[in-house]
């Protein structure tokens, strides 16, 4: 769960209660880790798959309604741009809020 934590960046304390939230709603399974007795594996399970898919749709449902009015062009220019400003950010130590 430290693991987690740190790649979603909130302190232990606070990803425990998200993941008990989870388990709860059946999202995923905790299981002990075989390799070390303090820690645990966490699973997604069937529904945990199926709500990634629905957020998978949502979100391209809205990106496609955000970009609606731009052309292909700028959407590639919009793209590029931010990818760019992305690199630059993370090449000066910069974190974009």
């Amino acid at each position: 769960m430290r693991d987690l934590a740190d790649v979603l960046g909130v302190s232990g304390r606070a990803i425990t209660p998200l993941v008990d939230a989870l388990e709860s709603d059946g999202l995923i399974t905790r299981r002990p880790d075989p390799g070390d007795r303090r820690a645990f594996r966490l699973t997604l399970t069937d529904v945990g798959l199926s709500a990634i898919d629905h957020i998978a749709d949502l979100q391209q449902q809205i990106s496609e309604d955000i970009f609606s009015g731009m052309s292909a062009e700028d959407q590639r220019d919009l793209a590029r741009l931010l990818r760019a400003f992305l690199d630059t950010t993370h090449r000066s130590g910069c974190t974009p809020a």
